[in-house]
């Protein structure tokens, strides 16, 4: 049960990232709610495939050098 509910708190907490930053591109953009999705999902491709990055609702782990 406890995974179950850590499982949708984590994509809560994901929609309420990528809600934020949808609420900014429109903000600062003048874009409509969806301008502003559609915008963002584009970018988001950008970056998964030039940057090579995992743009997902996963955790960020940060591994400090000299410790492995």
């Amino acid at each position: 049960m406890a995974t179950v509910v850590n499982s949708f708190v984590d994509r809560l907490k994901s929609k309420s990232v990528k809600n934020s930053i949808i609420n900014n591109i429109a903000r600062d953009f003048n874009l409509t709610p969806i301008l502003a999705e559609a915008y963002f999902n584009q970018i988001k491709d950008y970056f998964t495939e030039h940057v090579q990055l995992n743009l997902t609702s996963e955790p960020v782990s940060l591994i400090r050098k000299g410790s492995l």
